[in-house]
This record gives C-alpha cells, structure tokens and sequence, in this order.
C-alpha cells in the first residue's frame, strides 16, 4: 500500500475515532437528546460537515462502534478462510468485543442507549442481524436447510439473546462486574450444555 494512502487511512480512522469517542463521552455526560452535532463537532476538533461526512446522524454515532463490531465480526464469519467452528468465532468475538468495551471505559459508557426508544431500536436491529447470521452460518456448517433448521435458529438465539442480556444486566448492576467473564459465560453455558445436533 502507497505511503501516501496509508496516512490517509490513518488520518481518517483518527476522525472517525474522534467523532465516535467525543460523542460517547457527550452522550453520558449530556443524555443522548440533549447532545448536538455542534458540539460533537467541537468535541472531536472538527467541523459539523466532517461529522455528516463520517455518520449520518447522532444515532450512527451512538452505535458506531457496535455496528464497526458487527460489520468485522460479519467479514471474519463469511470469510472463506475461517478455520474455527462459528461458535469458537463467536465466543472470540465476544471476548474481543469485551476488551473493546473495558478499553473504552466499560459497558457503563452504553447506559444511555436504554434510555432512548430509538436507539435501543437500533441496537435490537443489530442483535437480530448477529442472529441471523449466526443461525444461517450454523445451518451451513452442519449442511442443513437454514430456512428449515430450528436447532440452529434457537442455539442463535441462546447466543445473542444471552449475551445482549447479560451486558444489559452489568449496565444495571452498582458493582464492578468483570464483563469479559460474564459474557463468556454464555457461550460456555452453550458449549457445554447446549444439546449436541444429533441428540434433538
């Protein structure tokens, strides 16, 4: 790759990370309604234009990262040189996505999205494409009919749902909760006590 290009993708995953973490931190600080994109804007050192440029709108900036998450966990599972089982795929995302969310300041910074029908909206729209994926992807890997196989579209569900569940609860608790070990705690219950295909 270019040097030239290089620095222009550096430069640009800067702002996008500026925009996304000034917003975050106004969201909790502020509310999410009560927060503009001037002040963003200000925020991140940038013009309102160059925010518009990199998110539509506060609710993308809300979300980003768990839809940057959810566009790199979907190029990882469809990416004909995965090796490891989708629920081995899974649980690595999930861990990840934990030491994302801890580097970050904690899930405590995502308080706001349960206050705002919208963006919880939001965040249920990209649960469901998690599930979704998870379930078609599972089908493929045991060579059934996705439309037809309900092993898969419950297993799915157990994964996302459970997960989503779980963070929901370590947003609501006074405590520190170790995150990473919560959510893995999930996919654990699945792996070992998820009836295995051929016994349903």
């Amino acid at each position: 790759m270019p040097a030239e290009r290089s620095l222009r993708m550096r430069k640009k995953q800067r702002t996008w990370d500026a925009i996304a973490s000034g917003g975050m931190k106004l969201f909790n600080e502020k509310g999410f309604a009560a927060t503009t994109l001037e002040q963003i804007a200000e925020a991140a050192d940038v013009h309102k234009q160059t925010v518009l440029r990199y998110f539509k709108s506060k609710e993308d900036i809300a979300l980003a990262y768990q839809t940057r998450r959810f566009e790199a966990f979907k190029a990882g599972l469809l990416d004909p040189q995965r090796r490891e089982s989708v629920i081995e795929y899974w649980r690595d995302h999930v861990r990840r996505s934990a030491e994302g969310l801890i580097a970050r300041g904690g899930i405590e910074t995502h308080k706001f999205i349960d206050t705002d029908p919208r963006l919880l909206a939001h965040a249920v729209s990209i649960e469901r494409q998690y599930q979704a994926l998870i379930s078609e992807a599972l089908s493929r890997e045991a060579g059934v009919d996705p439309s037809l196989d309900v092993y898969s579209i419950v297993l799915s569900a157990l994964l996302v749902g459970g997960n989503s569940q779980i963070a929901r609860n370590v947003r609501q608790q006074a405590e520190p909760v170790d995150l990473e070990q919560a959510v893995l705690a999930v996919v654990d219950f699945a792996i070992d006590h998820f009836p295995p295909r051929d016994s349903v």
